[in-house]
């Protein structure tokens, strides 16, 4: 028997494990099971003997048999079951045999692949292996009603087997209860009278019950009504119903009997309706604006490409009711899973933007569609990163913006728990005296942590620059400069011999990045090494919009590397977005989270050094009016969450320094002067004179970091205390009560 846990484990599947119960198993659960049997009957032998592979699949089949039979799924039989239990096993033993002498890259490889697929793969022991169910000619077919369940189970497996349907076992129990009586009520020939009814010669000859045919019988027993086409030499055939004797003319309403339906029906159509929910569908179509008709056909015609929809089987096709009524549950849903976390809700982020939108407007007594432009401005809540909303205001001011943001959250969540906003540097937003983040502190009456975003603040700086070098824009996406006017068909341009930039990019997955994003940083490579690929200069660049600056500095790269003798100005450009916008943008993705701002922003300013003085100023003045994370409030949440244990003391003794001033008023959030010679992020390095305005940390000295709170029976250590232990290593902006408290992890 095995000691230990690594002489049960399978080098490919890992620990045994049983079947689970309610779902049709992989070859990896099959694998997996018979490990587990393996070594429970080698611990019930006397001697610990290994078991053959007969008996282990024995026990294997049967409770395979059971969870089939469960799914009500006809099966193969066993020994069939047992030949595909052997021949994977075989498999099994020989991609492990080189793994005990070698285990390098390529083996890692076969075996990851090699479980992927077992992990996805159904151990399909029905006995129809048909993918289109309509021509299915199998003796033991798939039930309609299981035939779903087995495709899902086969592709996505979404679904699983549930407790007992009352209603569906009825149904097949009162199913089987006919067809038993009809068995026993089959008439003979001298106790039935016979009813001839014309209808064409294409009339198929079938079975009809009295539920089938629309005959409304009188006894407890409904007797087998058999149809039958009887020859003719005439235009049509005469249909022959045999009926018992003892059952009188009365008996039957006939007028229910459409013969002439009846006859014409080729094909047994499914009625069933599409009951299946489609909340990812209702969601798809309003997120991309597809109307529901646009919606139905899309989907209904995904769906008769994998087979779903057949010519017999069309209870899947979808209709624009259906797109109507999935988008009216998700939207309802998703408003009520919302207001169940409005508690958690302690930062929202918002951005707005120019819409148009659909409308009804009233003229007299009739309703008119008409399209109008509104601000919409979006609310999303953090932690979490959930949609929390949106709202439309009547204009774009900070007062509209700031009033309708205040019903709505009032409506939406307990502003007591809100301790932190962010958005875009917009003056609407960011304004000192009457911004819509100032507003909001004013309303609440205590002051909340900013967060404004970074990729705005990384572009400005190159907008401003190619403003200065090209020339002002003119219009949503054109440029008054030369430089500017070649962007518009720079991809066009072949690429020509061109002079290597040297850039640093971090290493990020471009599977989460967008087509655009993924062109710059390509294309940032391609420049620092000096070779471009023919794909990569086949490759659009992006739309060009004054609103995208990223698709900017995309067609800039393009057209440096098709000119042969660029300018000047086009080097400054294509040099300030390799050596400064694309790594900013780039380290800005990869570590996202507010405690990396100051370094975001030091990081921007250090790689902006180099620029010539005239156009440093630009750039350093920009920086200055939007560098928000140099706010010392923002400093101070960085340096509690580095790892460094002395940055840390010195966050917490700052705090403490300034809780002993005395505030009467709201600070104002305003941006001291940054030092452009900075080489560290502390307040006393990054900021030229030291401040304490640090309104949002501002606490009573009685509140402590959560992770500094102990039980009552322990004594209740200081803040001082846990940082020369080393205790305290993470701070985040959570779980706060009144104004903003620190959470500090324990290790």
């Amino acid at each position: 028997m095995p000691n230990t846990r690594k002489d049960t484990e399978c080098p490919v599947f890992g620990a045994p494990s049983m079947l689970k119960k309610n779902v049709l198993p992989t070859y990896a659960d099959v694998i997996k099971s018979y490990l587990y049997i393996r070594q429970t009957l080698m611990g019930s032998a006397p001697n610990g003997a290994e078991p053959t592979l007969g008996n282990i699949a024995d026990i294997l089949i049967e409770e395979l048999k059971v969870i089939w039979a469960k799914a009500s799924v006809p099966v193969v039989t066993d020994q069939q079951i047992l030949h595909m239990i052997k021949q994977y096993h075989e498999k099994l033993r020989n991609l492990k045999k080189p793994l005990k002498s070698r285990y390098n890259d390529t083996l890692r490889q076969k075996v990851i692949k090699f479980r992927d697929i077992a992990e996805k793969k159904l151990f399909d022991i029905s006995s129809c292996k048909c993918v289109d169910f309509s021509l299915c000619k199998c003796k033991n077919k798939v039930p309609v009603r299981e035939r779903e369940f087995l495709v899902d189970q086969r592709t996505d497996r979404k679904m699983f087997i549930g407790s007992i349907d009352p209603l569906a076992t009825k149904s097949i129990q009162r199913s089987l209860h006919r067809k038993d009586l009809e068995k026993r009520s089959l008439p003979s020939t001298s106790t039935s009278s016979v009813l001839e009814i014309e209808l064409p010669l294409d009339f198929k000859k079938t079975t009809v019950t009295d539920n089938d045919c629309g005959f409304n019988a009188k006894q407890e027993a409904s007797p087998q009504v058999e149809v039958r086409s009887l020859p003719s030499t005439s235009t049509s055939s005469v249909l022959e119903i045999e009926l018992p004797l003892d059952c009188e003319k009365t008996t039957y309403n006939y007028c229910a009997f459409n013969a002439k339906q009846e006859a014409s029906s080729q094909v047994e159509v499914s009625s069933k309706q599409m009951r299946i929910k489609l909340p990812s569908l209702a969601q798809a179509c309003d997120r991309t604006g597809v109307s529901d008709r646009s919606a139905a056909i899309i989907a209904s015609a995904v769906l008769k490409d994998i087979g779903l929809i057949t010519s017999e089987e069309a209870s899947k096709i979808i209709d624009r009711s259906k797109i109507r009524r999935e988008r009216k549950r998700t939207r309802s849903t998703l408003r009520s899973q919302l207001k169940q976390d409005k508690v958690f809700s302690q930062a929202i982020y918002f951005d707005g933007r120019k819409d148009n939108t659909l409308v009804q407007r009233s003229i007299g007594n009739k309703n008119h569609r008409t399209t109008v432009s509104e601000e919409h401005i979006v609310i999303v809540s953090e932690p979490g990163s959930k949609y929390f909303g949106h709202i439309t205001v009547p204009c774009g001011t900070a007062k509209a913006i700031s009033e309708n943001l205040i019903e709505f959250l009032q409506q939406q969540m307990d502003l007591t728990n809100l301790v932190a906003i962010g958005c875009d540097g917009t003056a609407v937003n960011t304004g000192i005296h009457n911004g819509v983040n100032r507003r909001l502190e004013l309303y609440l009456g205590r002051p909340l942590q900013w967060f404004i975003c970074m990729l705005h603040a990384n572009e400005l700086p190159l907008r401003h620059l190619m403003k200065h070098l090209d020339g002002e824009t003119t219009g949503p996406s054109g440029f008054s400069g030369e430089i500017g006017k070649k962007l518009q068909s720079c991809e066009l341009l072949p690429v020509t011999d061109f002079q290597r930039i040297p850039t640093e990019l971090p290493e990020i997955d471009l599977k989460l990045l967008s087509t655009d994003q993924k062109y710059l940083y390509n294309i940032s490579l391609s420049i620092s090494s000096g070779d471009i690929s023919e794909g990569l200069a086949n490759t659009q660049p992006g739309k060009m919009a004054h609103s995208r600056w990223l698709t900017t500095a995309n067609r800039v790269l393009r057209l440096y590397v098709a000119t042969s003798d660029p300018s000047e100005n086009l080097k400054y450009l294509t040099e300030y977005i390799l050596k400064v916008y694309v790594p900013t943008w780039f380290s800005i993705k990869v570590c996202p989270e507010v405690k990396y701002g100051p370094r975001h922003l030091l990081n921007l300013i250090k790689r902006s050094r180099y620029m010539p003085c005239h156009l440093r100023d630009i750039v350093d003045k920009i920086i200055q009016i939007n560098g928000y994370f140099a706010h010392p409030e923002n400093i101070l949440l960085a340096m509690l969450a580095d790892s460094r244990i002395h940055f840390r003391e010195l966050g917490l003794r700052r705090i403490l320094k300034s809780r002993a001033n005395v505030e009467t008023e709201i600070r104002k959030f305003k941006i001291p002067e940054i030092n452009f010679e900075a080489t560290a992020y502390l307040i006393n390095h990054l900021l030229k004179k030291n401040t304490f305005a640090y309104g949002s940390i501002r606490q009573n000295r009685k509140e402590y970091p959560n992770g500094c709170i102990k039980k009552d029976s322990e004594p209740r250590k200081t803040e001082y205390d846990f940082v020369q232990a080393g205790d305290i290593s993470v701070a985040k902006w959570k779980d706060l009560r009144t104004k903003l408290r620190l959470l500090c992890t324990m290790h």
